[in-house]
This record gives C-alpha cells, sequence and structure tokens, in this order.
C-alpha cells in the first residue's frame, strides 16, 4: 500500500489533517524538526511519544505536533 505523498510547505493545521494518527519515522522527518535517525535516538529515549512497531517507529502525531510547536492546541 503506497501513502499519498504530503505536500510539507501547507501550514501546520493543515497538515495535522492529512496525515494518519500515527506517524511512520520519514513522515514525521518531513516536518523539518529532525532526522529520521534524531528522531529514532528521540524515540529510542522515550524524548517523543512512540511505539515500536517491528524494527521501526510509530509516532503519535498529536503529541508530535505540540511538542514541537507545529500547532497551538
Amino acid at each position: 500500500m503506497q501513502t499519498a505523498k504530503i505536500d510539507y510547505s501547507l501550514p501546520a493545521e493543515v497538515i495535522v489533517t492529512l496525515l494518519p494518527p500515527m506517524l511512520t519515522v520519514r513522515q514525521a522527518e518531513g516536518t523539518g524538526v529532525a532526522s529520521a535517525r534524531m528522531l529514532r535516538k528521540m524515540c529510542a529515549a522515550g524524548d517523543i511519544r512512540a511505539t515500536k512497531v517491528g524494527s521501526d517507529w510509530r509516532i503519535a502525531r498529536d503529541p508530535f505536533f505540540r511538542q514541537f510547536g507545529l500547532v497551538d492546541h
């Protein structure tokens, strides 16, 4: 299954409505917060609310956007 491309130049309030509730590391990386490698390290350290799925991470979208100040709510 292929996911639709997200235009990360849109306002964060719009992007958050287009993304699924649990983000892949690559989707989170697209926000420009940090590189995929850094995001994985942050997930492993517990700095980001995330769940390990197999060998990858799923990052909770809403807390992620709030934590990094991408949305106000």
